[in-house]
């Protein structure tokens, strides 16, 4: 299994990037939209993590900046009726904070206006995800967090909303706005997140 490939990116298109690495083989590798966009300028260094599908016709290189990028691809790809093709489909569609958003929300609406992906095989991966999706500290406040307890803290905020009557997806995005929040208790959290939905 390849794990990851390191060298000077050669070319990018859509939904394609090649790279070239010491041993001078270039290789094709296929990823989302938001990858792309976040990949420097051709004639630099890249590393992508990656995933190798092999089937009875192809051999295919999905390329992925993060371990929870390709977890998540993963996960989608395990989901009967979606395949790689799909998978990229939902993850360029939806990023994935909001990826996990619709899941934890159960928003079919949201996962099937990915091309080629129909309500019952959203209705799937919501079933599929649901427990193996988790809000990293990225995910909920746009930078890199490590603490867990911030998360945990979060969730439990969270959770109080969604007991109070709201719905999973608008008691993370007041929790986002909420300035401060990661050193915050819960019930802090709670209450100011309280405020910001209440305006």
């Amino acid at each position: 299994m390849i794990s990851y490939i390191k060298g000077i990116i050669e070319d990018k298109e859509d939904g394609l990037v090649v790279v070239e690495t010491s041993s001078g083989i270039g290789f094709e590798i296929r990823v989302n939209n938001d990858t792309l966009l976040k990949l420097p300028p051709v004639g630099e260094e890249i590393k992508l993590l990656t995933h190798l599908q092999i089937t009875e016709n192809d051999r295919v290189l999905y390329g992925f900046l993060s371990k929870l990028e390709r977890e998540t691809f993963r996960h989608l790809i395990g989901v009967n009726g979606v395949g790689p093709k799909g998978a990229l489909a939902v993850m360029n569609t939806l990023n994935l904070t909001e990826l996990t958003d619709a899941v934890m929300a159960n928003d079919v609406k949201s996962i099937s206006k990915s091309p080629g992906i129909g309500s019952k095989t959203a209705q799937k991966i919501i079933i599929e995800l649901k427990d193996k999706l988790t809000y990293t500290g990225e995910m909920l406040f746009g930078e890199t967090v490590f603490d867990e307890q911030v998360v945990d803290t979060v969730a439990e905020a969270a959770e109080a909303l969604e007991a109070l009557g709201f719905s999973r997806s608008e008691a993370l995005k007041a929790v986002r706005k909420v300035n401060g929040a990661q050193q915050m208790e819960s019930g802090e959290l709670l209450k100011a997140a309280l405020k910001v939905m209440r305006g």
